[in-house]
């Protein structure tokens, strides 16, 4: 993860075999290379506020497997470790990972297993095969490198493994009139990628990794302006049919498996 030349590892799934790099921490101008520590939503380096109950954790858990006691799952940008501490309650043995050091510290007094990963540069330090399943909510977006930590993914995974990711739906409908009307994204500058649900799946079977459900959500706009004024809590968000998510969600949730 520094800028050193890669060594290659081979494995024993002749699809797995990925270049592999040092497992050494970036440091602070290699990673505002790669992050716009300018923007205002940028939280790289700051606390973050711990939120529970968040709608794509219900989601997300939806996708996953009904019977995870004792199987091994992987966080990849978790945050403040909310979800987390959900998958542990339900049976997961949960590492996590964050670029963030104050996640990673949060994380670790916590209890759980937690590595500081820029994940631009894959997920150096960590095995083939090592999780039966890894959660990526709102991650994708931030990282110039997708296609590698998509084929990252697939390698900590087992064979079978599940991978549930969200992230933002750029064909949502705001977007496209954004873009009629001759305006960027209205996050671009904190996103780095933007994704569809065709350009996602596109993505995912290049990294043999295989959608086998989707979900799409959308702020409900005016229960959330009653929530903020009145209750002073979180968005909420709901689930819009299947056929109607490439226009309507604003996100996108696919559970995907790894090719054995």
């Amino acid at each position: 993860m520094s800028g050193q030349t890669a060594h290659e590892t081979t494995c024993d799934h002749p699809t797995r075999n990925m270049t592999q790099r040092p497992k050494t921490a970036p440091d602070k101008l290699q990673l505002n290379a790669l992050v716009n520590i300018a923007h205002p939503q940028q939280d790289v380096y700051t606390q973050r506020r711990r939120v529970t109950g968040h709608h794509r954790f219900r989601i997300a858990e939806q996708l996953l497997t009904d019977h995870p006691s004792g199987q091994r799952l992987l966080e990849v940008g978790g945050g403040m470790a909310e979800f987390s501490t959900r998958l542990r309650d339900l049976g997961y043995q949960v590492t996590f990972v964050d670029l963030n050091p104050n996640n990673i510290h949060n994380a670790r007094k916590l209890g759980f297993e937690s590595q500081q990963i820029d994940l631009n540069f894959g997920l150096p330090g960590i095995e083939n095969d090592q999780f039966d399943a890894v959660v990526m909510l709102e991650v994708i977006e931030h990282v110039v490198n997708a296609e590698h930590l998509l084929s990252e993914l697939h390698r900590v995974l087992k064979p079978g493994g599940v991978l549930v990711l969200s992230t933002p739906n750029f064909a949502w409908w705001y977007n496209r009139l954004r873009v009629l009307l001759g305006q960027l994204s209205y996050d671009e500058g904190y996103h780095y990628r933007f994704f569809t649900r065709r350009s996602m799946e596109h993505k995912l079977r290049g990294a043999n990794l295989s959608p086998v459900s989707w979900r799409f959500t959308s702020p409900a706009f005016v229960i959330n302006r009653l929530r903020k004024v009145f209750l002073r809590k979180p968005r909420t968000h709901f689930t819009v049919p299947e056929f109607t998510g490439s226009l309507l969600g604003q996100t996108l949730f696919v559970r995907a498996v790894a090719a054995v």
